[in-house]
């Protein structure tokens, strides 16, 4: 999370609403946590996740190339590469990605980006 968006109104305090909101969200969660984790203990819901394995590729492919190929888009637009199908129906990814098209159904692409700059300079 990042707070250094300059492009906002800030307050005579120097807060930007967008910051008091991103504050008091991790304040909100940080205070249920507790009480959602007993609830789940309670209930006897166990989560077998151990692990998160963040992929932050600097200068890597592109999302055009890899799991966002829009093949019925415009030549100028999809991607260079063909789509193969995974293991999870109505998901594809590139046709250079098969040991990822296999595995699909334990993976989350997440397709979201928020930058503070607009520069390209990787």
């Amino acid at each position: 999370m990042t707070f250094s968006d300059q492009k906002t109104f800030r307050h005579c305090d120097g807060l930007s609403r967008r910051s008091f909101l991103q504050v008091g969200g991790l304040a909100l969660g940080g205070l249920t946590l507790p009480d959602i984790l007993r609830a789940e203990a309670a209930a006897g819901v166990s989560n077998p996740h151990k692990a998160v394995i963040m992929i932050y590729l600097t200068g890597g492919p592109p999302h055009q190339d890899t799991v966002d190929l829009k093949p019925e888009a415009p030549a100028d637009i999809r991607g260079e590469f063909q789509p193969i199908s995974t293991n999870l129906p109505g998901v594809h990814v590139s046709e250079h990605l098969p040991r990822i098209a296999r595995r699909m159904d334990r993976i989350t692409t997440i397709r979201t980006l928020v930058g503070s700059t607009g520069g390209h300079s990787s």
